[in-house]
């Protein structure tokens, strides 16, 4: 039996909530849209985690979080059950990732010690990111990564995650970068999916929807007319919850708000036109392709007054997009999930 290729696609950070299938009044993902109209879809669909490493141990592991225990605690996940069985049934496995936390140090690397299977057989970019970190003494490149990651989530520095997602495409944090890595992700995994005949598992981590909502030029200006003074007023809140540990908005006006809310929607249009690319490069050079695009978490921006999402369990904050597309098969809504 011909087996199909398959691509999960992560949108980062995306809530349903912000998307006009479900109800929203901004046309923030026309290809969505689309997409959705010849896709299976859950009408109601929720993430097992208001976070990364938790909803994504579950989407590995198919478990709930107190039986894969990925906790902010624990931060490790051992064993990525379903490139487990990927592998075994003959599938070649990649991953290209732009969160910090998918990475080796927090246990996403699909090891397998009793039949020596590394499912994701080629992290892009992470070799770069280890040779920054190489010394003779102690600790190790890994566990001066870890600690970088877990520093930088435990105070709020969007700032050092981002840095560390830029360092993992191999690219100079302190030199221009056209968008938070979905165009070099995207020209990476067409480069990959050239190259192998074989059927293939492809993830993908996108974190254009994820803090700090920093759109390229061109889109940023799709929802509000002055991005430069709403970035500015997102940048000063940034760094009031950054000093507070603190993901409330009490100090917010509404035009904050607004303004937050404007550049995370322009965001979304950004990356839904990315997919779009990668859409159309499948449909021409790999149709017999399985392609699944969810997110791992929702966000809130106001909302209960935070902002932000490892903050509790709201419904915006877990209820994501779950869309499946698959060759021959004919578009259905799931009201159930």
């Amino acid at each position: 039996m011909t087996r199909k290729n398959i691509v999960l696609a992560v949108a980062d950070t995306m809530s349903a909530f912000h998307l006009p299938y479900y109800g929203y009044n901004r046309e923030t993902a026309p290809f969505i849209s689309e997409l959705i109209k010849k896709s299976w879809v859950a009408d109601s669909g929720y993430a097992n985690a208001p976070f990364t490493g938790p909803s994504h141990a579950s989407i590995f592991t198919g478990n709930l979080p107190h039986e894969h225990n990925f906790t902010t605690e624990t931060m490790y996940l051992t064993g990525c059950d379903l490139l487990t069985q990927l592998q075994h049934q003959g599938y070649e496995t990649m991953g290209i990732t732009n969160n910090s936390f998918i990475t080796p140090e927090f246990g996403f690397t699909g090891w397998d010690k009793h039949t020596e299977i590394e499912d994701f057989e080629k992290f892009v970019g992470y070799p770069a990111l280890q040779a920054l970190f190489k010394s003779d003494g102690q600790p190790s490149p890994s566990e001066q990564i870890k600690t970088l990651v877990r520093e930088a989530w435990w105070k709020r520095d969007f700032i050092s995650l981002e840095k560390a997602t830029r360092l993992k495409l191999g690219k100079n944090p302190l030199s221009p970068f056209p968008d938070a890595g979905a165009r070099v992700t995207i020209k990476r995994a067409k480069q990959w999916m050239q190259q192998t005949d074989n059927p293939f598992f492809l993830y993908l981590n996108f974190m254009e929807t994820h803090m700090p909502y920093d759109p390229p030029d061109e889109f940023a200006t799709e929802f509000v007319s002055d991005p430069v003074k709403a970035k500015r007023k997102l940048a000063d809140g940034y760094r009031i919850g950054r000093n507070r540990k603190s993901f409330r908005w009490e100090e917010k006006d509404d035009d904050t708000i607004r303004a937050a809310r404007a550049l995370y929607d322009s965001s979304i249009r950004y990356l839904d036109s990315q997919l779009k690319l990668l859409w159309e490069w499948i449909q021409t050079n790999k149709q017999d392709t399985i392609f699944i695009l969810i997110s791992d978490h929702g966000e809130l921006i106001g909302e209960h007054g935070m902002q932000g999402h490892q903050c509790g369990i709201w419904e915006k904050l877990l209820r994501v997009p779950i869309i499946i597309h698959e060759p021959g098969v004919p578009a259905k809504l799931n009201q159930i999930t």
